[in-house]
């Protein structure tokens, strides 16, 4: 009996199978962008560290955003001219290949990177703000074909023997065009909540630490001669304390086991929680999980108790289960979230917890010992007036995390089907 071949019109099928629209290429990634190793000064060598060169390694675009604006090292024009790293330009790509592999973001400005990564420049055939979607939509298959004894390892071979389709010149910038802007409302979002969490640092510096809060006058208390006491935290405003976080916040104990946790609950892991940012802006299902876990409430302040160093706290945004490396915190009262959030969140606090953590290896903070934590306790109503002030700024961050949530989903359902030519743009 005969098989009739399938036909879709409007496509081709190429040699691996794949169907690609008409008019496009089928080709490898390593034939149609630019391929650039990298390499590190030697670190013995003073003069050629902490210069005006940003110097990327993995860990300055481990996360989920598209660009990498700054760097945790940098280097200078010696550190450059004696070693093998080298200068990328502005929005050109960054990949990981050794160890981590498969994080991918590109250039906000120039930048030299190290052997762990390589960097990605276009042809002129091709657009690399196109190539950023289109390598995205390929990361698990870079992930499956690296390879390794010791750390998994992408290859220049790992490029070739991945190919993929690629449209005419000008589609692949009207399809970067529709998903880059999606992108960009998503930064935007994003360094709008940067801006709202650095001005509730801000005014919390102002009112607690510098004792700048407004007086009955709405003046500046400590600059317009309030009145000061000693305390053993040093001087604070007459009529203050010194006391103990745990007189303020509670840890919820509120364990949940595996088989009472339903599938579409929603997890949060340490994973989840990013650095320096108090925005949930990832989370799994219960389905995902195979132990005991703890239970949380919306507002809640989730806190990162292993390795406390990684310094991640956030607000919770929704009801639902955490890692037991997560320590359920929530003030006594309401008018005291904002101000408790802060002591959690400060970095004193984070140095406090991971001075004392236990065990090496893994090293813990423990509630008993942050609910010692020494803080200044101001009057109620002063707690309450931060409140006011500052819970607007974290309800328009979680609105905007909601955005982004949503944004997120659209450009992550259109990617596919615009690489696969499902959905064309004239």
């Amino acid at each position: 009996m005969s098989q009739t071949k399938e036909i879709r019109e409007g496509f081709y099928l190429s040699d691996d199978g794949e169907w690609i629209p008409d008019g496009w290429d089928y080709d490898s990634v390593d034939s149609a962008l630019i391929l650039i190793g990298g390499g590190t000064p030697k670190t013995s060598i003073p003069e050629y560290w902490n210069g005006d060169i940003p110097w990327l390694s993995v860990v300055d675009f481990n996360n989920d955003s598209r660009w990498v604006k700054s760097t945790e090292k940098t280097i200078t024009q010696n550190g450059l001219a004696n070693s093998s790293t080298k200068l990328l330009e502005k929005e050109n790509l960054i990949i990981s290949a050794r160890g981590t592999v498969g994080e991918l973001a590109q250039l906000k400005k120039p930048m030299a990177f190290n052997q762990s990564c390589y960097g990605i420049k276009a042809t002129e055939a091709t657009d690399i703000d196109f190539f950023f979607y289109r390598l995205k939509l390929c990361i698990n298959e870079f992930k499956r074909k690296s390879h390794g004894a010791v750390f998994d390892t992408i290859t220049r071979e790992t490029f070739k023997n991945i190919s993929v389709g690629i449209p005419p010149l000008p589609e692949q910038k009207a399809i970067a065009a529709v998903l880059g802007s999606l992108d960009d409302k998503i930064e935007l979002l994003r360094d709008q909540n940067e801006t709202l969490e650095t001005l509730a640092q801000t005014l919390f510096k102002r009112w607690f630490i510098d004792f700048n809060f407004p007086d009955q006058n709405g003046n500046p208390y400590k600059d317009n001669g309030g009145n000061m006491i000693p305390s053993e935290l040093g001087e604070i405003p007459e009529g203050w304390r010194v006391g103990k976080l745990g007189e303020i916040i509670n840890s919820s104990r509120n364990n949940v086991k595996t088989s009472d946790i339903k599938d579409d609950e929603k997890y949060v892991g340490l994973e989840h929680i990013s650095k320096k940012h108090l925005q949930l802006t990832e989370w799994g299902n219960g389905s995902d999980v195979s132990s005991n876990k703890a239970r949380f409430n919306l507002g809640d302040i989730l806190f990162g108790k292993l390795r406390p160093y990684f310094h991640k706290v956030a607000i919770a945004p929704f009801d639902g289960i955490c890692s037991t490396d997560i320590l359920v915190l929530n003030p006594i009262s309401e008018n005291w979230f904002s101000y408790s959030l802060m002591q959690v969140y400060s970095e004193r606090l984070i140095e406090f917890a991971t001075l004392a953590s236990t065990e090496t290896r893994m090293p813990r903070a423990s509630f008993d010992h942050l609910s010692s934590y020494l803080v200044v306790l101001p009057c109620n109503e002063l707690a309450d007036s931060f409140n006011e002030v500052c819970l607007p700024l974290f309800n328009k961050a979680r609105t905007n995390t909601q955005q982004i949530q949503t944004l997120t989903n659209l450009r992550d359902t259109l990617l596919p089907k615009l690489m696969q030519g499902e959905i064309r743009i004239k």
